[in-house]
C-alpha cells in the first residue's frame, strides 16, 4: 500500500512482508512517475477507482524475482474544494487467483487460458509464452497471432462462443474493479477455453455446423460436459500409472545420487518451475535445504542467475517443439545459498501428460568443476 504525491514520488510506503507489514524508510521510498498506473490514475476524478492490467511487478526498473503477477487499485486523495493532493495506490498479489482458475480448469478436456486485454497469454498450457509481453527480448505469439479468426470474434463479442477449422472457443471477461465493459478496456482479464477440433468426431460437428444456433450452443454445452467426465475419468487412470512409474523412477535415482555430484529434480512446467521432488544433496552442494523447495518456498527459478532465465525458458519451449524426450541445456550459472554463482550442466527428459502436453522437468543437474575453477580463476 502507497501513498504518492502529484509527482509520483512515494511518501508512504507499507510492504505486505509475507504477512507481516513493514513500513518502508523514507531513503528507500522510489518515483513512480513515468509507471504506467500512476499516469492513468493521477488524472481519473475523485471517487473513482484505476485498476491497472495485471502484470508482473517491478521494483527498481528491474522485474521482482520471484515472479510477483499483481494488480493495482488507485485513487485519488482531494480536500473538500476538489484539490487533488496525490493518489493511494493498493498492490494485489494476483497469485491466489491465478492458482484458482488452475484449480478450476485442471479438469477441462482442451486449453484453459487467461489473456490480457492485447492476446498475451498470463497463464496457460504453454507457459513459457506467459507473460512474454513483459519481456520483449524473448519469442513471442500471442492469441491474437496464433488463433487469430477466433481472437477477432472474442473483441468484437466479448462473451460467447465460435467454431472455425481450429476447433471450439468458449470466452468470457472479467474486469477486476466490477465495472461495465467499455470499447476500450486494458485492465480487463479474457477467459478462452479452447477444444481443438480433433478431439471431437468430424460428423458430429458438421451436423452442429447446420443447426440454430441456440440448439448448437445447448448440444456444445452438453459435449463440453460429456468431454470433461470421461476426461476426469481418463486422467485419474492415466495419473495413477504415470506417478507410480515416476516415483519408482525418482525412489532409484535418488538412491543412486543421493551422495554423488549430481542433483536429482522434478520441476513442474508452470510459472517461475516448482519443484516437486529435489535430492536431499542439494543442501551439500548449493546450502538449501531440499524442503524449501517442496514446500514451495521456493521455485527452481528463485536460484537461476536473472541474466540466464531467458535462456532456460527458451531451450524448454525449443525442446517442447520439437517433442523431443530429452535434451542437454547449454551452461547456465545459479546462484547458492551464500550468493555465488556456479555453471550448471543440465540433462532433462521431458514427461508429458496422454494428449503430448508438457507437464513435468525430470533433470540431472550436475556443478559444471572445470568451468567454475575457470570462473574462480579469473
Amino acid at each position: 500500500m502507497r501513498f504518492l504525491d502529484n509527482d509520483g514520488l512515494e511518501l508512504i510506503r507499507i510492504n505486505f512482508n509475507m504477512a507481516n507489514p513493514e513500513s518502508v524508510s523514507r531513503d528507500k521510498l522510489q518515483s513512480k512517475k513515468y509507471r504506467y498506473y500512476f499516469t492513468e490514475s493521477i488524472g481519473k476524478p475523485p471517487g473513482t477507482i484505476y485498476s491497472s492490467p495485471l502484470d508482473l511487478n517491478i521494483e527498481n526498473k528491474i522485474i521482482e524475482l520471484p515472479l510477483k503477477p499483481t494488480i493495482r487499485f488507485a485513487s485519488s486523495v482531494s480536500s473538500s474544494d476538489g484539490k487533488i493532493f496525490g493518489i493511494v495506490i493498493l498492490n494485489y498479489l494476483a497469485r491466489n487467483l491465478l492458482d484458482d482458475f488452475r484449480r478450476v480448469s485442471a479438469g477441462y478436456p482442451g486449453h484453459a487460458i487467461l489473456l490480457n486485454w492485447q492476446g498475451y497469454t498470463l497463464l496457460s498450457p504453454e507457459s513459457a509464452q506467459d507473460w512474454g509481453f513483459m519481456f520483449p527480448d524473448s519469442a513471442q505469439e500471442g492469441i491474437n497471432v496464433k488463433h487469430a479468426e477466433a481472437w477477432q470474434t472474442v473483441q468484437d463479442k466479448n462473451i460467447g462462443q465460435v467454431l472455425n477449422n481450429k476447433g471450439l472457443y468458449t470466452f468470457d471477461f472479467v474486469h477486476p474493479s466490477g465495472e461495465e465493459l467499455k470499447q476500450y478496456c486494458s485492465s480487463c482479464l479474457r477467459i478462452l477455453l479452447h477444444i481443438p477440433s480433433q478431439l471431437v468426431q468430424a460428423k458430429l460437428w458438421q451436423k452442429l455446423s447446420q443447426i440454430l444456433p441456440v440448439i448448437l450452443f445447448s448440444l456444445s454445452f452438453l459435449v463440453i460436459i460429456l468431454g470433461i467426465a470421461l476426461w476426469n475419468r481418463l486422467k485419474r487412470s492415466v495419473n495413477e500409472l504415470q506417478i507410480q512409474s515416476l516415483n519408482q523412477q525418482i525412489s532409484y535415482e535418488h538412491d543412486l545420487f543421493l551422495n554423488g555430484p549430481g542433483i536429482i529434480a522434478k520441476l513442474r512446467n508452470e510459472l517461475g518451475w516448482p519443484v516437486e521432488f529435489i535430492s536431499s544433496n542439494v543442501q551439500d552442494l548449493l546450502g538449501y535445504e531440499a524442503s524449501r523447495f517442496t514446500n514451495g518456498e521456493l521455485t527452481f527459478s528463485n536460484i537461476i542467475d536473472p541474466e540466464y532465465l531467458s535462456q532456460y525458458s527458451q531451450e524448454t519451449n525449443q525442446a517442447d517443439v520439437d517433442r523431443v524426450e530429452s535434451f542437454k541445456r547449454s551452461l547456465y550459472k545459479i546462484i547458492d545459498q551464500h550468493n555465488r554463482t556456479k555453471w550448471i550442466q543440465d540433462n532433462t527428459h521431458i514427461i508429458r501428460d496422454k494428449m503430448g502436453r508438457l507437464t513435468h522437468f525430470f533433470g540431472y543437474i550436475r556443478i559444471s568443476q572445470r568451468h567454475n575453477i575457470q570462473l574462480c580463476a579469473a
